[in-house]
């Protein structure tokens, strides 16, 4: 048996449009849950990325900050790079430092106060740089004197490199420059 439905059409579609809302309305529930699940899926993955970039960024500063700070502590003063080349020749010379201070202290009357003096090396003779003061013109006398006296025997040679006398005080600033011979600074050959 057929059936036979007697209803115009406008009816039947309306009937299945109301049948069909339902449907619908799910649908686009579903449809709007899954894009706010994907949309808040993707805005946390771009907070974590966010928090990534920055803490890469911040990674990348501090590494670029202690490299600046190891290439800083890497330069070298020049008046560093001269000691240390100096300390190397006279390290090479085979300088006995205990000679070699007992050599200045040999040369250098009671009265006169060195300020500095240094060691450096060339062609084999140890030279002796001297800056000090003496008490008295006659005290700066008696001891030039007595290194150009010496000039040959434990002194091979002696330069006044500076003197100023200051007549208020009596006192003698002054800079003498003293080659030694090897035989007094180095280590005796054995």
């Amino acid at each position: 048996m057929k059936q036979l439905n007697l209803l115009p059409q406008a009816v039947r579609h309306k009937a299945a449009n109301r049948q069909s809302v339902p449907y619908m309305v799910l649908a686009g529930l579903v449809g709007l849950a899954l894009g706010l699940t994907v949309w808040f899926g993707f805005s946390m993955e771009a907070r974590s990325l966010d928090k990534e970039k920055e803490m890469l960024i911040a990674d990348a500063t501090a590494a670029q900050q202690k490299a600046a700070k190891e290439v800083a502590d890497l330069k070298v003063s020049g008046d560093l790079k001269t000691r240390v080349n100096h300390l190397n020749t006279l390290a090479q010379a085979d300088v006995d430092w205990d000679r070699s201070f007992e050599y200045v202290a040999s040369l250098v009357p009671k009265d006169i106060v060195l300020s500095s003096y240094s060691f450096g090396v060339s062609q084999g003779n140890v030279t002796l740089k001297m800056t000090g003061e003496a008490p008295s013109n006659v005290s700066y006398a008696t001891f030039a004197e007595y290194l150009k006296q010496n000039t040959g025997k434990t002194v091979t040679s002696f330069k006044v490199d500076g003197y100023v006398y200051a007549p208020q005080t009596g006192k003698v600033t002054f800079t003498v420059t003293v080659v030694a011979p090897p035989t007094a600074v180095k280590y005796p050959k054995s």
